[in-house]
């Protein structure tokens, strides 16, 4: 796979694997707006987790509001395309770790086809993050692992954990993260 990033002003440092690809070989290229990394090994993945980490030096020359994407690109699996990676990570300069637990109202919503969720996390937490139908079936989990403090934001394409576009309705979708679990309602419209 390969990430893009806003050179202006960060500069990546380091691609380490995790705990999940220790046994993996890691081949990366960073470039002045792209890290291309690649990895190998002899035993499948299994679980959710972190596949990389990688450290970012944030440049004398952004100032107290700037932000950032960076964007996951060109996401291959045993040699095949991935479609619609769609995931990014928004870096915000001088951003204060929030004091609570917290889950925003989806925007937009309505929305179609694809809504952004913002959580914010005053600690490390295990979050999980699931969408509902009507009925309480779980429609997809956006959101299984470990993640740091701070605001973080999911996109929902309006498909579920098999890749099938869902029908237009009203959907919820709920967050645990530690003690903290909260729901809202959001509403699909095609």
């Amino acid at each position: 796979f390969s990430l893009s990033y806003n050179a202006d002003w960060l500069e990546a440092k380091t691609v380490t694997p995790s705990e999940l690809t220790s046994g993996f070989m890691l081949e990366q290229k960073i470039s002045d707006s792209q890290i291309k990394i690649a990895l190998a090994g002899a035993k499948p993945v299994s679980g959710s987790g972190t596949f990389v980490g990688i450290t970012f030096k944030v440049s004398d020359k952004a100032k107290i509001g700037d932000r950032a994407e960076i964007k996951l690109q060109n996401l291959r699996l045993n040699e095949s395309d991935l479609m619609e990676p769609n995931l990014y990570y928004v870096v915000s300069v001088g951003a204060q770790v929030p004091k609570e637990f917290s889950l925003s109202q989806n925007h937009p919503n309505p929305f179609n086809p694809a809504t952004a969720i913002q959580y914010s996390l005053p600690v490390r937490s295990q979050v999980v993050l699931d969408v509902y139908n009507l009925l309480g079936q779980r429609v997809t989990t956006l959101v299984d692992e470990v993640k740091e403090a701070g605001i973080h934001q999911v996109i929902w394409n309006g498909k579920d954990n098999k890749g099938n576009t869902v029908t237009s309705g009203v959907y919820f979708y709920r967050i645990k993260a530690d003690s903290f679990s909260e729901v809202k309602k959001m509403v699909l419209m095609k």
